[in-house]
């Protein structure tokens, strides 16, 4: 949350302008960078582990789990979101 919040104070449109970098890889770097981040959504796993001790585990576990993966990618992409826009593509 630190993070968020104090990159909106330096925040600028302007820094997502250009969104890739041809020499960077383009588009294809940015897939490859999006493909490592899916393993930090492994941890959602741990929730099906313990389906076994829940009361109803047909209703609890898909909850548990959209509410896991909708609350991580709010903050990942608020994350993202605050700090492309606080520094240049280039200097990055």
């Amino acid at each position: 949350m630190l993070i968020i919040i104090t990159g909106l104070f330096y925040f600028k449109i302007d820094n997502f302008e250009p969104f890739t970098l041809q020499e960077k890889g383009g588009i294809f770097g940015t897939v490859k960078g999006a493909s490592l981040i899916v393993n930090a959504y492994l941890g959602y796993d741990m929730i099906t582990t313990l389906a076994q001790e829940t009361i109803d585990p047909h209703v609890a576990v898909p909850r548990a789990i959209m509410a896991t993966l909708t609350i991580c990618t709010i903050i990942y992409m608020s994350i993202a979101i605050s700090l492309t826009g606080t520094a240049r593509l280039y200097l990055l």
